[in-house]
């Protein structure tokens, strides 16, 4: 699946990581910017309670997240995570048949509540608490990566294309016409349009 990671100019070293080392940063749950990120309800089947269950919390304790999105077309998303349209958004194809990367489902709850008894599979548990989020979220179209380690590695080729902001700081965009001639990688700046965003070529993949 295409997923889209949006990144801000004071990311910039993230970034750079993302195209030399074709890898994503996953980061703990609470460097993320929702405050519900890792809370949970959960019922034996008999009581339900929130939180303090010391199993799920060792077993959240050993996952970290990478955050992308479905689109490049939310102005919002820009406006958050690229410095307010002066970052950059890469295109990513990501492998569609892994059990950690998956669409996060929007709930109308702050937190999901799960279902534990002796059969019960504490991973499986975290990562049902993981994809989960409010639907308030819905408008992020998240694509979400939970993994064990610090670095998601990615298979070659996987990066599709660098979409550049409108506000992007021109000895930015020039430094990234020379990585991405370099690199073969497809170069996008984002036009705004009378009703929408397009995108205006730069530099075309080979």
């Amino acid at each position: 699946m295409l997923a889209y990671k949006f990144r801000s100019v004071e990311q910039l070293h993230y970034v750079l990581d993302i195209i030399f080392n074709n890898r994503l940063y996953c980061a703990d749950s609470k460097e993320l910017n929702d405050p519900s990120e890792s809370l949970y309800g959960w019922s034996d089947g008999t009581h339900c309670y929130c939180g303090n269950n010391s199993e799920i919390d060792r077993g959240l304790s050993n996952f970290r997240i990478c955050s992308l999105s479905g689109t490049w077309e939310n102005p919002p998303l820009w406006g958050h995570y690229a410095s307010g349209f002066t970052g950059v958004a890469i295109a990513i194809e990501l492998p569609d048949n892994l059990e950690n990367i998956k669409k996060v489902e929007y709930i109308c709850n702050i937190f999901p509540t799960v279902f534990i008894d002796d059969s019960t599979e504490i991973d499986t548990c975290c990562k049902q608490i993981l994809f989960s989020k409010n639907r308030e979220w819905r408008y992020e179209q998240e694509i979400r990566i939970v993994h064990k380690d610090q670095w998601f590695n990615l298979s070659p080729g996987a990066i599709k294309r660098i979409i550049l902001g409108p506000r992007i700081d021109p000895s930015l965009f020039q430094m990234f016409k020379i990585i991405c001639q370099k690199k073969k990688i497809e170069l996008n700046k984002l036009g705004i349009g009378d009703e929408s965003f397009d995108l205006d070529s730069v530099i075309q993949r080979e």
